[in-house]
């Protein structure tokens, strides 16, 4: 195990900006903001919605990508089920900022009914799965929509198993913990400690590449793992053993956690 151990230290040292990064966010007067809050969304009315659309065309049509993105700012806090078909065109839209910014809006209107196809279809698109920030938004926007449907849980979590970039994953943890799915705990818990070959020197084991990768993922989700066990169980345990010990335990099975 010591060869492994060296390779996760050198590994460490490498990913430090990202372990520094978990401290950033706290304001001069010691408040602490939360980057990653969700917008706090407001109805509004059909001449308020014609108003909004107008300034979107405007800019869409003008070919500026900040200006697009300007103009799907206040959709992201307003929701008209007016917005709903020109968002879902802009989700394909060719710049990638405007994307994210037309997916993070779907997340706010209604009704689910209607966003929630829209943003399940994205998550299978070629377009939007080879740009991790707008995948990691469509998981977000299917969060805040309290959208569990199959169609959308089975493609989330698939996302899961592959892996899928950092924050993908992120975004994923944080749907199983919003959307109570008690059924994704053993897959959290295999997040719990860091990634490494079970048998040091056994030929099968994967590249030096892929452990790294790997140990990247866990470096970035590990602590909201521990909060969606946490929030999730209402437990905290340290290791993969003593949490797999718990998930056969007769309090677990009552619970419903798989």
């Amino acid at each position: 195990m010591r060869a492994v151990s060296i390779l996760f230290i050198a590994l460490g040292l490498g990913l430090s900006p990202l372990l520094a990064e978990e401290g950033d966010g706290e304001e001069p007067d010691g408040k602490v903001e939360d980057a990653n809050a969700d917008p706090k969304v407001s109805p509004v009315d059909r001449e308020k919605a014609k108003e909004l659309l107008k300034g979107l065309d405007d800019a869409v049509a003008a070919k500026e990508e900040n200006a697009i993105v300007a103009a799907l700012e206040p959709l992201i806090t307003a929701s008209h089920e007016d917005f709903i078909k020109k968002l879902g065109a802009l989700a394909n839209h060719r710049f990638l900022s405007v994307r994210v910014s037309a997916v993070k809006a779907l997340g706010s209107q209604e009704p689910m009914k209607k966003v929630a196809p829209i943003l399940i279809a994205l998550l299978k698109a070629k377009q939007i799965e080879s740009f991790p920030p707008a995948l990691a938004m469509c998981v977000s926007s299917l969060r805040r929509l309290g959208c569990d449907s199959k169609p959308a849980f089975d493609e989330i979590r698939s996302l899961f198993v592959k892996p899928a970039a950092i924050d993908v994953m992120r975004e994923i943890v944080r749907y199983f913990r919003d959307l109570k799915r008690l059924d994704c705990v053993s897959l959290l818990v295999a997040w719990v400690e860091q990634p490494q070959p079970a048998s040091v020197n056994s030929g099968s084991n994967p590249p030096e590449s892929y452990w790294k990768a790997m140990w990247e993922i866990w470096s970035g989700i590990r602590l909201e793992v521990r909060d969606a066990l946490r929030t999730l169980t209402g437990k905290e345990f340290e290791t993969q053993k003593v949490w797999r010990e718990w998930i056969d335990s007769p309090e677990a099975r009552k619970l419903g956690v798989k």
